[in-house]
């Protein structure tokens, strides 16, 4: 405002224009079939001031947060509902400016299944009864099953590795491979 303009008895307008709270949607999905995953759990942290929040998503796989403090955030996903594991990148970093309206996704793959059939060789006739030994490669998972009435044993919710499957024993009038 200059001098002239106060003594002349002038009007001086001043604007302010004001943003929105930015907002922010997390989106969590099964990086195969791309359906939505509710029922994940994610920690919001505001990295300069302080935010801090955890949220579920709902039954469109979303979880969303508005009018938060502008910042930079970091996402991490807490917790996801089985069959799922979370996933090797388990934090994403985004910085939501004034009026803002940003979207993170998430992608996960189910948990490993592991089905172990036993048939016989020259029939292809199933195999109840046989024990098998699963041991991890690089973890220390160890585990015994044996198959059922269907020839089969399944393991789920095992950890993601290799694994080497031993056959311990087989009913008669079998015997175990020389290579089991």
């Amino acid at each position: 405002v200059d001098q002239a303009t106060i003594n002349g008895g002038g009007t001086v307008t001043v604007t302010a224009a004001d943003k929105k709270l930015p907002s922010l949607s997390i989106l969590k999905r099964d990086a195969q079939t791309k359906e939505v995953i509710p029922g994940t759990v994610f920690e919001i942290k505001g990295i300069h001031y302080g935010y801090h929040n955890d949220v579920t998503t709902g039954a469109d796989g979303k979880a969303v947060l508005s009018n938060i403090p502008v910042d930079s955030y970091e996402v991490i996903e807490k917790s996801v509902p089985d069959p799922y594991v979370v996933g090797d990148e388990p934090m994403q970093t985004i910085y939501l400016g004034p009026g803002e309206d940003r979207e993170l996704i998430f992608d996960n793959r189910k948990q490993p299944l592991l089905t172990i059939a036993k048939m016989d060789a020259d029939t292809n006739d199933i195999i109840p009864g046989t024990v098998f030994t699963i041991e991890g490669v690089s973890n220390d998972y160890r585990n015994d099953v044996t198959t059922g009435a269907d020839g089969r044993a399944v393991l789920s919710n095992i950890p993601v590795d290799s694994y080497e499957v031993i056959e311990k024993s087989v009913p008669d009038p079998y015997v175990v491979a020389d290579e089991p």
